[in-house]
């Protein structure tokens, strides 16, 4: 499988998780309850996750067809991918904070928040001044995939915090 095609086929389930997680929400939430602040935080983040997961999975493509060679190439997106996911990181630790749901996060979503996000935007920056050398490639599609698993949790979440009545548990 070339990069070309593993790229579009992450585009492909990324875009699939934000139709699916959208739907879920629209069509089994109850009318007469709100939607709580960690259901709309896990909506908003896996949607914009899936959007940033789209968008750095055409980005390579841009500064080859203006005549940059490969690696400069992934060397330039992975610059822009961890700017833009590094205030993708912020926005969110923010809004958690000031929705008060940052305290009743479970283990594994502190694992990604503080883990596998902080990881997966350092092995981006240290790409992008040439660290990782010919394999920048593979380190990116690495982030990608890391950036793709981060919006199937949150889908899975969304799922599981709806009842079998179609209400949203509390």
């Amino acid at each position: 499988m070339s990069e070309t095609e593993f790229l579009f086929g992450i585009a492909q389930i990324a875009a699939t998780f934000a139709g699916f997680s959208t739907l879920v929400v629209v069509l089994r939430q109850d009318p007469r309850r709100a939607r709580g602040a960690l259901v709309t935080a896990r909506l908003v983040s896996m949607l914009q996750q899936s959007l940033i997961t789209i968008l750095f999975c055409f980005v390579p493509f841009l500064p080859r067809y203006a005549g940059l060679s490969a690696i400069y190439s992934w060397r330039l997106s992975s610059g822009l991918f961890f700017v833009v996911w590094l205030i993708h990181y912020v926005h969110n630790l923010y809004r958690l904070r000031s929705q008060g749901v940052f305290t009743h996060l479970s283990r594994s979503n502190k694992w990604n928040v503080f883990v596998v996000h902080p990881i997966a935007m350092a092995a981006l920056a240290l790409g992008s001044f040439g660290l990782w050398g010919s394999s920048i490639g593979m380190v990116y599609l690495s982030c990608t995939l890391a950036m793709l698993y981060l919006c199937g949790f949150l889908f899975l979440q969304q799922v599981r915090a709806l009842d079998v009545n179609g209400t949203q548990e509390s």
